[in-house]
């Protein structure tokens, strides 16, 4: 690195990854621009470049992964709390006590405002006015046949991008 020293590097790429943080990872162009004024030579700033993104990409991966484990201690605790809400409301119908007044709380069942329903027999003896039809495409189906070299129906529109692989 001609002129830079580690310490210049590491300044940039934070400048870069700040301004990446402002604009919600969004490429703009003010980002592009702080990119461009970098020096470098271009495989350099390549390197560079791949070293920032395989960094955010291990900060993703473990906030992905604090993610996850916060999910599942939510999920846990809404489902302890659910088992404590019906074992107290299956208490209170059995002692036939409907409201509580409590010291911090006022407790009380209260019927809901609309039933469920549901259909118990077949969907072939489910009666017409009752049949709800979703009509959507099967891109699926289109895709094969698109890769079996099938002419799509016209309204279909075809893209083939492409995306960086980094190693």
């Amino acid at each position: 690195m001609q002129g830079f020293t580690l310490y210049e590097i590491a300044a940039e790429l934070e400048a870069v990854n700040e301004l990446l943080d402002e604009t919600g990872g969004e490429l703009t162009p003010e980002v592009e621009a702080q990119l461009d004024a970098l020096t470098w030579a271009f495989d350099e700033k390549a390197e560079r470049i791949c070293q920032l993104i395989d960094s955010i990409s291990g900060l993703a991966a473990s906030a992905e992964l604090t993610e996850k484990r916060a999910r599942a201690l939510r999920i846990t605790r809404e489902a302890k709390a659910d088992s404590l809400k019906s074992y107290l409301k299956r208490e209170m119908e059995t002692a036939r006590r409907p409201k509580l007044n409590l010291p911090s709380f006022r407790v009380w069942t209260q019927r809901n405002s609309r039933p469920s329903i549901e259909w118990t027999r077949g969907t072939a003896t489910l009666p017409p006015e009752f049949r709800r039809v979703d009509i959507v495409p099967d891109l699926d189906r289109a895709y094969n046949e698109w890769k079996a070299g099938q002419k799509l129906p016209d309204g279909f529109e075809v893209r083939v991008g492409s995306h960086l692989r980094i190693r």
